[in-house]
């Protein structure tokens, strides 16, 4: 951290990270640093970075702390090896937030790909995509301070709301889930859910094996398990012409993967069927 008065001369303050989080070959970068409500009506600070390689599922990832930050020095309130992502997703990276004219909680926005194959997905007259915008709050859980993202209420309204089961969809819509254990949720007519609770319970995973998707580029296709939990698992699914945010308990976990499906309007279903070692 650095200060100063005049935006021209700067001051060591101090350092963070070099023993905290999660680290990897590659460095952190597009730090951001919040303020956030706690639900006490107290004040924590959030500190973001993305790593830039090496998260669980495969290249970059999202990283946050909770702690105070006093104007010279941020101290994290967990301990130093505890590793909070804010995304389990593929495809939600460099997040930066800004404030509210309401002067509302912040929200952010990242760029919705991965440094693993950023330069070679199918696009046309472009090169990425952002997320849409997440206010940012914390919840108070067994383990302190954690983050909760949610859309903005103007957003989420006037995304067409689908349910499962619809033969078609608009590009642009949302869907409301429940997965018992053994169902899955599959997006763009895929003949393999994209989102898939285990036979029993306790594991959710995410898939990205479809045809269209093994094709885009290398280290795009592939699986990875999310969370370990138990029973069925309630969300909602926003949809943006391939761009899938999947928000699960109440904001508390979100998943971004990007999509290249031949159509992007098409049946959002439900999968009933019990898959064996799944």
């Amino acid at each position: 951290f650095y200060s100063s008065a005049n935006l021209v001369d700067w001051s060591f303050e101090s350092a963070f990270g070099a023993t905290e989080g999660f680290h990897s070959d590659a460095p952190w970068e597009c730090p951001d640093l919040v303020e956030l409500s706690t639900p006490d009506g107290e004040t924590a600070w959030m500190l973001c970075v993305g790593v830039a390689s090496g998260a669980p599922w495969g290249g970059t990832g999202t990283q946050y702390f909770i702690g105070d930050f006093d104007g010279r020095r941020f101290v994290n309130r967990n301990s130093a090896d505890a590793v909070h992502w804010a995304d389990w997703g593929h495809d939600f990276y460099a997040a930066q937030s800004f404030s509210r004219s309401d002067g509302g909680d912040a929200v952010w926005m990242a760029w919705a790909s991965n440094w693993v194959y950023a330069r070679q997905t199918p696009t046309q007259a472009f090169r990425g995509a952002l997320t849409h915008p997440r206010i940012l709050s914390l919840r108070k859980g067994q383990d302190g301070l954690r983050l909760v993202q949610s859309l903005p209420d103007p957003l989420r309204s006037a995304l067409p709301e689908v349910c499962l089961g619809d033969v078609s969809c608009p590009p642009a819509c949302r869907c409301t889930f429940t997965l018992a254990p053994g169902e899955g949720l599959s997006l763009f007519g895929a003949a393999t859910p994209q989102l898939q609770n285990s036979v029993d319970g306790r594991r959710l995973i995410v898939n990205r094996s479809e045809a269209w998707a093994e094709g885009v580029a290398p280290g795009f296709s592939g699986s990875h398990a999310v969370l370990d939990g138990e029973g069925p698992l309630r969300g909602e699914v926003y949809l943006d012409h391939g761009i899938l945010e999947i928000c699960l308990e109440d904001g508390g976990l979100w998943i971004t993967e990007l999509s290249f499906p031949e159509r992007v309007d098409v049946a959002v279903a439900a999968d009933r069927d019990e898959r064996e070692g799944v």
